[in-house]
């Protein structure tokens, strides 16, 4: 029987579970006895093939920052990035491949098994570019990918199965770099999307980078000198923001040392202070909540609890905040930063129970019995066309949605549209992710050409159908209707820095070739 598991690929932290013989989610732990593993990789000096991860790649980059790379999550699907270190030349797939491979390897140890079939975790608003990077980095380390789920979706599938929740919730998923706010309504195992709203660059490592402005901001008032003068320094500074951050989220105050060239300076730092210090970022947050009530159509009155999922959700600003809006306190079962994975997991065993249900044991078919998942589009999809301008009534090159925000998945959308201009061989197919009609407010994800005969009259029938999976992975058609002459469009946008021109057996080869540890 085969082994299932899901993958929390996490900003700061990631983890793997498993389905146990029963089917319920475990924890894998790693190799150094951690329920979850720093996302970081380090590379030794003088060591070319080496690469250290986890823990020890954390603890080793205060000697050279510059060869450890984190928070690469923040960087999924963005072509123009490439971490550069020695003869290494890595983009976000290839590192986030280097940390699932070792996640991987590490649960093989522990299992004494295979682990092929996975779930991976991607935040709620990741786009078209950093879903592929997420399939990529997934293949390139050797596992078979059964799927993508989005993280608070899988935290309410644990909820769900594991905690007996119920009812129209939250999902508050506040990591170390994402923010994602989902509505589920959670009946027995049955759990249904209903809207999502996030931003993938928001979460504690913002509020660490407040602390460390702070500090520098008040030991330059106090001595008239910079905190620290180099990348090792600020290095240690980083972690110590993070500990002073932690602190915070038990106690209503702590104290502080900021030691650098001018000598040492204590002073103190309370959680008032600290609240101050992030409120443009809690300030969004309560904005996010708000957008999603109102693109749910809901008030405050219909959400039946609240759910914390995230290690950031700790602090006591997040209570506040929820207590504020919705007058209870928040709910908080079990590990905030292990039920993403653990809901992974069950999300693999839900695929390949659909897939393949010989490959699983009884014990595993019976644990997910009666469970249901269905998710919704978090980005609207679109193309451009030209509308009637409502003010002047003139034709105008607009944005015009195929696929709403919020639509259930799977999906598919056919429209039709006309040709513009007599004799016109051309169309432009151009495939668009946002809201509204305006076309420099939205991503374009793919422009290809479809040509058409010559010679025929304006109107001519084009026919638009867009299909979107359970990954939220989009695959598009134009097709001349008259001619059956089609432009297949798969949405297979270059992944972070994939400009490195390495087809996907090359990547794999070049991760082979590091010595991981």
């Amino acid at each position: 029987m085969s082994i299932v598991a899901g993958i929390d690929l996490g900003t700061t932290f990631s983890a793997i579970s498993i389905l146990n013989p029963m089917g319920r989610p475990e924890i894998v732990p790693t190799t150094d006895g951690e329920r979850i593993m720093p996302s970081a990789l380090f590379f030794p000096k003088n060591e070319a093939k080496k690469v250290i991860t986890g823990v020890e790649a954390i603890n080793s980059r205060h000697e050279s920052p510059e060869r450890c790379v984190r928070w690469i999550k923040e960087h999924m699907g963005d072509t123009s990035y490439i971490f550069s270190v020695d003869e290494h030349k890595l983009s976000p797939s290839q590192i986030s491949a280097a940390i699932l491979k070792k996640l991987k390897d590490d649960a093989e140890v522990a299992l004494g098994q295979e682990v092929n079939d996975v779930v991976i975790t991607v935040p709620a608003n990741f786009g078209e570019a950093a879903r592929k990077a997420t399939m990529d980095a997934g293949q390139i380390a050797g596992l078979n990918v059964l799927g993508l789920v989005n993280e608070p979706t899988a935290a309410a599938f644990y909820y769900a199965v594991n905690h007996d929740v119920k009812g129209r919730i939250m999902v508050f998923d506040l990591g170390g770099g994402t923010f994602d706010v989902t509505i589920v309504q959670i009946t027995g195992r049955d759990v249904k999307v209903l809207c999502s709203q996030g931003d993938r660059h928001l979460g504690g490592k913002n509020f660490d980078d407040a602390l460390l402005a702070y500090f520098q901001e008040l030991y330059q008032a106090e001595t008239n000198e910079e905190l620290f003068d180099n990348d090792e320094d600020r290095s240690e500074l980083e972690d110590y923001c993070e500990t002073v951050k932690k602190t915070l989220s038990r106690r209503a105050e702590t104290n502080v040392r900021l030691n650098g060239s001018a000598g040492l300076v204590r002073t103190e730092l309370t959680q008032q202070k600290f609240n101050e210090l992030i409120s443009s970022y809690t300030s969004k947050i309560e904005m996010l909540i708000e957008s999603v009530l109102d693109e749910g159509g809901l008030s405050v009155s219909q959400i039946e609890n609240v759910i914390l999922v995230g290690g950031s959700s700790r602090l006591p600003v997040v209570r506040d905040i929820i207590k504020g809006l919705f007058g209870y306190e928040p709910l908080q079962v079990g590990n905030l930063d292990e039920c993403v994975s653990l809901g992974a997991a069950l999300c693999a065993g839900f695929r390949k129970m659909e897939e393949a249900p010989e490959d699983l044991s009884e014990g595993v078919l019976s644990g997910l019995q009666d469970l249901k998942l269905s998710d919704v589009c978090n980005h609207s999809y679109g193309t451009t066309a030209f509308r009637r301008d409502e003010l002047t009534g003139k034709p105008e090159l607009k944005n015009v949605i195929l696929i709403k925000k919020n639509t259930p998945i799977p999906c598919e959308v056919r429209q039709v549209f006309l040709t513009a201009a007599k004799g016109q061989t051309q169309v432009i197919a151009d495939v668009t992710q946002g809201e509204g009609d305006d076309l420099s407010m939205v991503e374009h994800l793919a422009k290809e050409i479809l040509e058409l005969p010559s010679g025929r009259e304006a109107g001519q029938r084009i026919q638009i159908i867009y299909s979107y999976d359970v990954n939220q992975r989009m695959s598009c058609i134009f097709r001349d209707e008259e001619t059956g002459v089609e432009k297949v469009i798969s949405i297979d946008t270059q992944s972070g820095g994939e400009g490195l021109d390495m087809d996907l057996d090359e990547k794999q080869q070049a991760l082979a070739q590091l010595i991981m540890e």
